[in-house]
């Protein structure tokens, strides 16, 4: 069995996460929290709070950086590619805040 090691300090909707990995943060609250994970990746968590339904986005740096040489290898040799339809991370933000004020209605 490994060793493991992770302390998080919260100031307000702001939280900081520090573990054996290196330092994390991440802000939001109830409803949708998007995060910056020590090991470069992201993860982007909206749910309906008080129902147990949550959709979460993750990411790694790794895959970030690889899709990204991928597809400057591909526009340099003027190749045409399809791309995939991704829910833009701004328009996620937008439907949970949208959520969490609906939620704060119905309280």
């Amino acid at each position: 069995m490994g060793f493991r090691y992770r302390k998080s300090k919260n100031f307000g909707p702001f939280r900081i996460n520090v573990s054996k990995s290196g330092v994390g943060w991440s802000v939001g609250g109830k409803g949708f929290r998007y995060t910056k994970k020590a090991n470069g990746g992201t993860r982007a968590t909206t749910s309906i709070p008080g129902s147990g339904m949550s959709w979460v986005k993750d990411s790694s740096k790794h895959e970030t950086i690889q899709s990204r040489s991928k597809l400057h290898s591909i526009e340099k040799n003027n190749v045409s590619i399809a791309t995939q339809k991704r829910i833009p991370t701004y328009l996620i933000i937008i439907i949970a805040f949208i959520i969490m004020f609906i939620g704060i209605l119905y309280l």
